[in-house]
């Protein structure tokens, strides 16, 4: 057991015996048997086996890699969207777009309460990603979320920064209305989220896959989004709320297109990690 931890494995152990206990407590995960087992393997477990299955150890790691991976869904648009609204007030500032009064209050809390939150509910209860139970245990040391995932995150939250300003420039500018440039932002943040969650939910694996479809409410959610978003803009009521104003379908299609962008490179990167991560294996072989 230590020659398998010294080479970096990750190191479980079952038994029910006094003799078992030593090695049980030493292993990574150490396993007792629930009804066999006795209570010095227990004390030494970290997890016990209750119906002495093991078939039941299989379904608690994919439980447990199905949570964990779901937390990290979570997480990654929640610190997409941070990055975003930091980058955007901050760009709003320096390049004197709109200040301060970049969106009001109302509008921001719309897009972290109604937009990336009801993402983020359903990331956190979404279905295991295909291949789950194939992939390596990671590290006991490893981050939750990576390096190489924050720079990723920042680069898609500094995108979806960049262009609403973009968007936002062109609605105060071009139709002389700040109102009409909150709109198309707050529209096109809304619109870029829906397609960051399509993105950042399976980080190497594309889209166009059928467990895209997989979780009907997180598809739900999406339809929320695009249905609140025309709510926001096309009905008085929201209107008086979220100091919002009604567009055109040439404004709507303005909207629409950094969502797609965003999409499109989001699958561009996927496919070259995919591809390197092919040709890194073959070259071991």
């Amino acid at each position: 057991m230590k020659t398998l931890k010294k080479k970096g494995n990750i190191v479980a152990m079952t038994g029910d015996g006094v003799n078992d206990a030593p090695s049980i407590k030493t292993a990574d995960i150490g396993i007792a048997m629930g009804i066999t087992g006795t209570d010095v393997a227990k004390g030494a477990a970290k997890m016990i086996l209750v119906d002495d299955n093991f078939k039941t150890i299989v379904t608690a790691i994919e439980e447990g890699r199905k949570i964990y991976d779901n937390l990290q869904k979570f997480l990654r648009i929640q610190i997409a969207n941070m990055f975003m609204f930091i980058l955007a007030f901050l760009g709003s500032s320096i390049f004197a777009i709109a200040g301060t009064a970049l969106f009001t209050p109302g509008q921001v809390l719309w897009v972290h309460m109604l937009v990336v939150a009801p993402i983020g509910v359903m990331f956190g209860l979404d279905m295991a990603s295909p291949g789950i139970m194939t992939r390596k245990p990671r590290k006991h040391d490893e981050e939750i979320i990576s390096k190489g995932m924050y720079i990723r995150l920042f680069i898609a939250g500094a995108f979806m920064a960049a262009t609403s300003l973009y968007v936002y420039h062109i609605g105060q500018v071009s139709y002389g209305s700040m109102q009409i440039g909150q709109t198309m932002g707050l529209v096109s943040i809304s619109l870029m989220n829906i397609f960051l969650a399509l993105n950042l939910r399976f980080p190497k694996d594309t889209a166009f896959q059928s467990a895209t479809f997989s979780n009907t409410r997180l598809l739900y959610a999406y339809l929320w989004i695009l249905l609140g978003t025309i709510l926001i803009t096309e009905t008085r009521v929201f209107h008086e709320l979220f100091g919002t104003v009604s567009l055109d379908a040439y404004q709507w299609g303005i909207c629409f297109i950094p969502a797609i962008l965003l999409f499109i490179i989001g699958e561009l990167f996927k496919g070259y990690l995919r591809y390197s991560n092919k040709e890194h294996h073959s070259k071991l072989e």
